[in-house]
Formats: C-alpha cells, sequence, structure tokens
C-alpha cells in the first residue's frame, strides 16, 4: 500500500473503532478488532482511559498471516498497556 493508502486506511480503522462506541452501554468497551486478510491480518486496539471515556487513542497494528494475534494482543500487548496507561492520560 501506498503512504496515502495506509493513511485512508488508518483514518477508516479509527471512525470504525469509535462508531462502536455507540455501542458500550450494551455491550461493554471494545478491547480489540481483529480483520484478517489474504496477505496479512490487522487489529485495532483502542487505548482506554483510566476513567473509562472513549479512547483517545488507537493502536493499528499490522501482522503476518499464521500470527497468534489475539493471543499477542491480550497476553502482551494490553498488559504493557495497562502498566503505562499513565503515559495516554495526560
Amino acid at each position: 500500500m501506498t503512504r496515502e493508502e495506509t493513511k485512508h486506511y488508518a483514518l477508516q480503522a479509527v471512525l470504525r473503532a469509535a462508531i462502536r462506541e455507540d455501542f458500550v452501554s450494551k455491550l461493554g468497551n471494545l478491547k480489540h478488532s481483529i480483520g484478517t486478510y489474504d496477505k496479512l491480518i490487522r487489529a485495532t486496539v483502542p487505548i482506554l482511559k483510566e476513567d473509562n471515556l472513549p479512547a483517545k487513542f488507537f493502536l493499528l497494528l499490522s501482522f503476518d498471516i499464521g500470527a497468534n494475534v489475539k493471543a499477542i494482543i491480550e497476553n502482551e500487548l494490553l498488559p504493557y498497556v495497562d502498566k503505562n496507561i499513565k503515559l495516554f492520560n495526560d
């Protein structure tokens, strides 16, 4: 993908995640969203503030096909973000 295409993809991914915030009261907070394509796996991870307000930051990640994305996000990434959440709350 070109740089412009990547920017466009990132904007769409954040907009999709933000739209899901409409359903927080019924479903709870979005932890992550994973999309599997033929050539790669993409994930969008909202960084929720300590007070559970809507996400201000989103991590947009790409993984190789075959990666255990759910385990990486839940066992490595989210604990790291939780441990360092104060960096996002300023």
